[in-house]
């Protein structure tokens, strides 16, 4: 059995509101996935959210293009799996993004989560 000290203690970082900005979604995702957010890598990127396994690119949904291409370069600089992370706030438009960038990363081999930032 783990015992833990009496001195720690845990931080939860509360929900953004929908019309907050991507870091306050990718600090409360990684604080909710166990990753790190806004992660250094060795060449002076930043990578939203890192975990064990993945290097994610938080974006809205209308930049899907840039965030394939940022969360590939993201997987090999830490040499975990790239991920992308399209924040959506339940427009019509958004349903286009998603579909085109679900296609891309299946097609890539990234992993892709859609989260609606009404809806958390």
């Amino acid at each position: 059995m783990v015992q833990v000290p009496a001195s720690l203690s845990f931080t939860m970082i509360p929900r953004p509101g929908p019309t907050e900005q991507e870091p306050a979604w990718s600090r409360y995702l990684a604080d909710r996935w166990g990753g790190v957010s806004e992660y250094r890598t060795a060449d002076g990127s930043r990578v939203d959210i890192l975990t064990g396994s993945t290097a994610w690119e938080c974006d809205w949904a209308k930049k899907w293009q840039e965030a394939i291409g940022q969360a590939i370069w993201y997987g090999v600089v830490t040499d975990r799996r790239p991920g992308v992370v399209l924040l959506t706030r339940g427009k019509p438009t958004e349903r286009l993004y998603i579909a085109r960038a679900a296609g891309a990363c299946g097609a890539c081999g990234v992993r892709f989560r859609v989260v609606g930032t009404r809806f958390v």
